[in-house]
């Protein structure tokens, strides 16, 4: 049953464990202590649970919606589960972080290095997301960060592009970084203990980021601004730097020559 972990076809060798298992199995509890990520994968259960704790909502609730309960399982997935390697790992195409927990994946594990032939993809920067912890070293094309909890125990090698921004998830590297360009946004807190090889600037007061101080306005080239920064300088796209983050993996040459 979709309860209980298995074993997938060795294209994608992968165990599915439930959750609060994987807290317990396979050290999430150790991982994830003082950071709150596991705390928003509610399951239906959860929500429920919650409605029914608070008196007036609950009343409001069964006042507007007699068969809330029922809406409330159609939304929320009975049980999340991780996805756990427990060797290297071989992924084929890009990881859709913003979409995995809405497939009840709260996250996955790799015990080992992962080869991943696409890009780890977090577009939203303020909602829910799958987290990815790589006991290894990680090696893919582009490293798009939003809001999730992403964690490398060894190197990572990108061949393209990295960009993290917000201040919500985290951003832990804990080897080298080789890439042809590593872009650290906002004043999320992001972390990289080993050398950057690459080009790219640190916008962040708070990442540990061994990157020279710039900005995206100061790197984007004049002829391009006006497309991405309004008058004031703020930029147009509603969800930060998502249309310059487009524009680059697109291979637009928006930037200005590294100093």
């Amino acid at each position: 049953s979709g309860r209980n972990a298995g074993r997938r076809p060795m294209a994608d060798d992968f165990r599915l464990i439930e959750l609060q298992k994987a807290v317990r199995d396979i050290g999430l509890d150790e991982h994830f202590r003082g950071r709150t990520t596991l705390r928003e994968y509610v399951t239906a259960r959860d929500r429920i649970r919650q409605i029914e704790a608070t008196p007036e909502q609950l009343a409001r609730f069964e006042r507007d919606e007699p068969h809330w309960r029922q809406t409330v399982r159609g939304n929320y997935p009975a049980e999340f589960f991780v996805r756990h390697y427990d060797n290297h790992a071989v992924i084929a195409g890009d990881l859709q972080m913003d979409r995995l927990p809405y497939e009840a994946v709260a996250g996955i594990v790799v015990d080992g290095d992962l080869e991943l032939n696409g890009s780890i993809l977090n577009w939203e920067k303020d909602t829910i997301a799958a987290f990815l912890w790589v006991r290894g070293n990680l090696h893919c094309s582009n490293i798009v960060f939003g809001c999730m909890d992403l964690i490398v125990d060894g190197n990572v090698t990108a061949s393209n592009l990295i960009v993290a921004t917000y201040n919500h998830g985290s951003l832990h590297i804990r080897g080298d970084v080789y890439a042809k360009m590593v872009i650290i946004d906002d004043d999320g807190a992001s972390a990289i203990d080993g050398k950057v090889h690459a080009c790219g600037w640190n916008a962040s007061q708070n990442a540990e980021v061994k990157l020279r101080r710039s900005d995206w306005i100061d790197e984007v080239t004049p002829e391009f601004r006006d497309e991405f920064f309004d008058r004031k300088g703020d930029m147009r796209c509603d969800n930060g730097n998502v249309d310059l983050v487009k524009a680059l993996l697109a291979g637009r040459d928006i930037l200005r020559s590294e100093r």
